[in-house]
């Protein structure tokens, strides 16, 4: 129960500073829905260390979501931190492809695709 209430209060933190966050586009969950829900939640998972748990959520938000650029940005980011560069590569193209203008998400996703 005080693992779940803390996480919990982890990820309102988390939904609080990122309303904040000065960083751009590519470091914060855009939109609202059911899509961006999952994101955030994801993103407290990420940060915990629960790289299964989050690639799953943002695997399940990109289902609701297929065109959403940054949800396959976030994907190719958690691969990566699993060393499964290959899935990486092909979520970060598949984020350029989808992501129109967004100029710092095409960046964001050109250093992933760069990295050895």
């Amino acid at each position: 129960m005080d693992s779940m209430r803390a996480g919990l209060t982890l990820m309102i933190i988390t939904l609080l500073l990122g309303g904040c966050s000065s960083m751009g586009p590519t470091t914060t969950v855009p939109g609202s829905g059911p899509a961006q829900v999952l994101l955030q939640q994801a993103q407290v998972l990420k940060q915990q260390g629960q790289l299964d748990r989050a690639i799953a959520l943002t695997e399940r938000a990109v289902r609701i979501e297929p065109r959403n650029a940054y949800a396959w940005y976030e994907l190719a980011l958690l691969y990566s931190a699993q060393g499964e560069h290959a899935k990486a590569n092909q979520f970060a193209h598949r984020s350029i492809q989808l992501a129109n203008e967004n100029q710092a998400l095409i960046r964001a996703n050109q250093r992933l695709i760069e990295r050895p």
